[in-house]
């Protein structure tokens, strides 16, 4: 699973020394429309999200590469019923905010660096009209600096304007002045609750603390320690005979990932009520190929493997489509999608290696 790899990745981070690089035009200025009536290629950048030079893509990368947790990648993203978002690591936020009938969307990238810098993006899942953002220090990939081991929860507004609810440290030092635990891990669970995975390095000695929150960051919750135990049994992959329980989409979900990935497969399951989840079909989930997808509000899903192959359910069977990666050696990672405005991020790279990043815009069918 891919939450499971994180800890290879974190190890050999700290291993790189080269900076990423990515080339875009710095034209596609903020409230920049694109046209839908053919895939749109953005990559990331230093900046945030950009259009390549025409004719640049596709094309073969062999310059300098980073470790994920440092590169600008665009691995992070989610959806609400009216824009998408990606979580640009290390920069900022970009929202992809379509137009009533589909035709175009417009771009607006919205660099934080006060909250972006020296954080890795994790995770994201839409919250009322805009998202909740966690951002997690990185404990190889750390520059220095007490920033640098901080951890962060940010609440956006449908604006893309984030406010801090959580961090940095995710309890108090105490008397004894030992650093703060860190909020290292976030997922939501289908009871309506979510996990926390807390961490503190001490200067001999790495603590863990496991916690299980009602609202995390936010007034009123209610939080319980449960032990690591728990923690990974409620986040293992499940039969997906157990979809079920997503409600709305769940039941064309088997039939959509079947036709996107075969009969096997290992897929990670979001939607745009917040809702993320592991899901394998075959004999052994460890050994199953990948696959994403996510759950619109309205019940359509939409799927997509690395290579590509994907499909899409609205109102009826599922529909095969299939995406060029738009460089040589991109695989897919994640998807998410309003309606039919659908967004699927690639990466370049041998892992935990990233040598180019961003998103394909396209309508779904």
């Amino acid at each position: 699973m891919r939450f499971l790899k994180a800890a290879a990745a974190l190890a050999a981070a700290a291993l790189a020394t080269a900076l990423f690089s990515c080339a875009a035009r710095p034209a596609a200025k903020d409230g920049f429309t694109f046209r839908t009536d053919a895939p749109v290629v953005l990559v990331a950048t230093s900046s945030g999200l950009r259009a390549p030079r025409p004719g640049q893509l596709p094309i073969e990368l062999a310059g300098a590469v980073a470790p994920a947790a440092l590169a600008p990648n665009a691995d992070v993203v989610s959806a609400n019923a009216n824009m998408a978002l990606v979580a640009v690591n290390r920069i900022g936020i970009a929202l992809l905010v379509p137009s009533a009938d589909g035709s175009s969307f417009t771009l607006a990238n919205r660099p934080a660096p006060e909250h972006f810098a020296r954080r890795t993006a994790a995770a994201a899942w839409p919250r009322g009209e805009g998202f909740l953002v966690h951002l997690y220090r990185d404990p190889f990939a750390a520059e220095g600096g007490t920033e640098a081991l901080s951890s962060a929860l940010l609440a956006l507004d449908g604006h893309g304007t984030a406010r801090l609810v959580l961090g940095p440290g995710a309890g108090d030092t105490g008397s004894t002045g030992a650093p703060a635990f860190q909020l290292f891990a976030l997922f939501p669970v289908p009871d309506g609750t979510w996990l926390a995975q807390l961490r503190r390095d001490g200067a001999s000695k790495v603590e863990q603390r496991y916690l299980r929150s009602t609202v995390p960051g936010g007034p009123g919750s209610q939080d319980s320690d449960i032990g690591r135990g728990e923690f990974e049994r409620s986040l293992e992959p499940r039969p997906i005979a157990q979809a079920a329980r997503l409600g709305s989409g769940a039941a064309a979900l088997a039939p959509t990932l079947a036709l996107a990935a075969g009969g096997s497969y290992l897929a990670r399951v979001r939607s745009d009520r917040g809702s993320d989840s592991w899901f394998f079909a075959g004999d052994r989930a460890e050994e199953a190929p990948g696959a994403t997808a996510w759950i619109s509000g309205e019940g359509s899903v939409i799927a997509i493997t690395a290579s590509g192959r994907g499909a899409s359910s609205r109102d009826g069977a599922p529909v095969a489509f299939s995406l060029e990666p738009p460089v040589k050696g991109a695989s897919f990672v994640a998807i998410t999608a309003v309606g039919r405005f659908a967004v699927a991020s690639w990466d370049a790279g041998d892992f935990p290696f990233v040598s180019c990043s961003g998103v394909v815009v396209f309508t779904a069918p």
